[in-house]
């Protein structure tokens, strides 16, 4: 979703199009989600920091519907972070809060934001896989990623909001760590033509299982990308891997 041009416009927006998004549409035969992800620095917010009606009702939203949901990031203009919202049912108020852990210096990016002193893996169990989150270009951070790929108990869905108009250099990281961890990595940039909803999966990319637009009254909220995971294959195509996670991001440190 694009930033708006008035604030309090794109907070009904993007209201407007979460709710579409975390209900069934059988005119495109698109279910139900269990897992949402939105692209980086989509969730409401102005001055006075991120929006809380909107943490509030999809608080509420995932509540009601049983349903994970990463509403994007925002810059919190209090903190400097750059902040993940993720709802799920009994999370805290205004949701879960997970700040970048790199920020970008490059001229082209222009972002300039702190960051946490201690860094810090999300891992959360739903639907019978364990997934966590990391912001754009965490994910070409070794400590960022090393904690995924090695977590003990096993990352099987790694949820990657991001905004970036070189989104083949996140691609490229998103095909290493799915390898890397043996699981899935949904890496979810803002709209850039033909490079939305993209999932990767043992180091391959997976055909989506179906794409639209979300519009209300002629007019277009976003897009939607999604995929329809068989738990039973994932399973067994990670069982059958046999190879060392630490090949496969020793690159990124050459000796």
């Amino acid at each position: 979703m694009q930033a708006p041009r008035r604030a309090k416009t794109y907070e009904q927006d993007f209201l407007k199009a979460m709710r579409m998004v975390l209900s069934a549409d059988p005119d495109s035969n698109r279910p139900k989600p269990d897992i949402v992800c939105v692209n980086e620095l989509a969730f409401p917010a102005s001055a006075k920091g991120p929006s809380l009606a909107v943490g509030s009702e999809l608080g509420q939203l995932a509540e009601a519907g049983g349903q994970f949901v990463v509403a994007g990031t925002a810059h919190d203009t209090r903190s400097l972070y750059n902040t993940a919202y993720a709802f799920y049912p009994g999370c805290p108020p205004y949701g879960w809060k997970y700040h970048k852990q790199v920020s970008a210096t490059h001229p082209e990016v222009k972002e300039r934001v702190s960051v946490p002193g201690v860094r810090r893996t999300a891992a959360f169990a739903a639907f019978g896989i364990r997934l966590s989150i990391l912001t754009c270009l965490d994910i070409c951070d070794y400590s960022s990623v090393l904690p995924v790929v090695q977590n003990r108990d096993g990352i099987d869905l790694l949820l990657v909001p991001s905004y970036s108009e070189r989104i083949d250099r996140l691609v490229t990281m998103a095909k290493v760590v799915s390898k890397g961890m043996g699981g899935l990595v949904a890496l979810v940039n803002h709209a850039v033509p033909g490079n939305r909803g993209r999932l990767f999966r043992f180091g391959e990319g997976v055909t989506e299982s179906g794409s639209g637009i979300i519009s209300a009254n002629g007019q277009v909220l976003g897009d939607v990308t999604w995929f329809n995971l068989d738990l039973a294959k994932f399973r067994q195509g990670r069982d059958d891997l046999s190879h060392d996670p630490s090949d496969e991001l020793e690159w990124l440190f050459p000796s």
